[in-house]
């Protein structure tokens, strides 16, 4: 087996059990032990610190065995040997039986790509309901919001709801690969029966014959983490919005539907024209979808539930990984990991936040504007700041309101901060978490 397959399944069980991806760094490190590749020869092709790459795999390795519920630990140089025993025993013929299994009683629905498993997912009846009128009442549905929030999850157990009603084909493909329009749209009608080379030359005839495909039947599309697709550099950007725009507009009925880290400019602009789409930001989980999580991953010590979920942020991929640690340390009890370890913090929200402030979405402006209100909020130990101190703030640091204005806009946008009215009055929000973990990705003191 090549790497990349074993890349592959191995982000798909990830996806399966927390709802969200390998980041590039462990694809790294699972394609170097697959490899055999050392730490050293990786850094120099990659151009990541060598102690960067022994930390991630530090944690990566038992995170992994978690995953997969093996009690040999899995390590750098057991990974590829314990995998393909593993698979070749127990998960190919489990998964292969198990969705024939589940085709094999909706006989008048066609599935092509694999939908990630939802046998964990809970909670979120109140988004679930909404993102089924989306589905069915637009042409094009994105959804967003911050890594590991759960988008993909959300939309995958959707999606399986609505097989069987009134929807006959199903297409899942994960898009992260950011493949070329061209190639994409003859994956999708070989998937439909047709032969695309001999039925159309060009792009453009290749999406007039698909649109004239999906007018006859009822099909719902799920394009999952596009944020590659969508990045400003990409060359196949404006072919994509171009797809996109060209479904919306000539499709009578079926739906594609995006998940994406931030909304698309351009396909929120044909909302706001009256077009058929719609960007809905997905939140964290509610405090009582919080503990349907705890109650799911067996965890007790219900009195510091709610402290754990603070310090995550109600964010689905923290909460994995804090749950697997609070097993490990103090058998699954969370008063007692929080005696232990008072200030408990976690690296995934570290890392999500890092990535996004030192890549491209925020200018130097958006970075002062959270620094110097993260540092404010901890300070004197704030969650909210009306609008007004907030710009008196930003205003004494030299900061024109244009600039503020545009800075809040942004950072709404990746969940980093919310802006309420109450009383007449407007105030700005920004958790605890997400202050703290600013701060330390940052690596600034308050």
């Amino acid at each position: 087996m090549h790497s990349s397959e074993a890349i592959e399944r191995i982000e798909y069980e990830v996806l399966a059990k927390v709802g969200e991806p390998l980041t590039e760094v462990q694809r790294l490190l699972v394609e170097s032990a697959w490899n055999g590749t050392e730490y050293k020869e990786v850094a120099e092709k990659s151009g990541i610190f060598e102690s960067k790459l022994k930390y991630q795999a530090f944690k990566l390795w038992p995170f992994l065995s978690n995953i997969y519920g093996i009690d040999q630990k899995l390590s750098k140089n057991n990974l590829r040997k314990i995998l393909q025993e593993y698979w070749k025993i127990y998960q190919l013929v489990r998964n292969e039986n198990a969705e024939k299994s589940y085709l094999q009683t909706l006989p008048q629905v066609t599935l092509y790509g694999t939908i990630p498993d939802t046998k964990n997912f809970v909670g979120r009846r109140d988004e679930q309901r909404k993102l089924r009128d989306l589905i069915l009442g637009n042409r094009c549905v994105v959804v967003t919001g911050l890594r590991g929030i759960g988008k993909t999850a959300l939309v995958a157990q959707q999606v399986r709801q609505l097989i069987g009603n009134a929807t006959q084909t199903i297409i899942w493909e994960l898009m992260s690969s950011a493949p070329p329009l061209e190639s994409f749209l003859e994956r999708l009608l070989v998937f439909l029966g047709h032969q695309p080379n001999s039925l159309a030359a060009t792009i453009d005839q290749k999406m007039d014959f698909l649109v004239e495909i999906l007018k006859t039947e009822s099909c719902v599309i799920v394009m999952d983490r596009v944020d590659n697709i969508f990045e400003t550099d990409n060359i196949e950007r404006a072919k994509y919005l171009k797809f996109c725009q060209r479904l919306i507009e000539r499709l009578p009925k079926g739906c594609i539907v995006l998940t994406s880290r931030e909304s698309i400019a351009e396909l929120r602009q044909l909302e706001t024209s009256g077009y058929c789409c719609y960007s809905w930001k997905l939140e964290s989980l509610s405090s009582e979808d919080t503990n349907l999580f705890f109650h799911q991953h067996n965890l007790s010590g219900e009195s510091g539930w709610e402290t754990l979920a603070k310090s995550c942020n109600y964010n689905p991929l923290a909460l994995t990984q804090m749950a697997f640690r609070v097993q490990e340390y103090t058998f699954g009890n969370v008063a007692a990991y929080l005696e232990l370890h008072q200030s408990a913090s976690s690296e995934v929200l570290v890392e999500i936040i890092r990535d996004l402030i030192m890549g491209n979405q925020l200018i130097d402006q958006h970075k002062q504007v959270l620094i110097l209100m993260s540092k404010n909020f901890q300070k004197y130990n704030l969650e909210s700041m009306p609008l007004k101190e907030v710009l008196e703030l930003l205003h004494s640091n030299k900061l024109r309101d244009f600039e503020i204005m545009a800075a809040l806009d942004t950072l709404k946008s990746f969940s980093l901060v919310q802006v309420i009215s109450e009383q007449n009055q407007s105030y700005v929000t920004m958790s605890a978490a997400i202050s703290k973990y600013i701060l330390l990705a940052l690596e600034v003191t308050v």
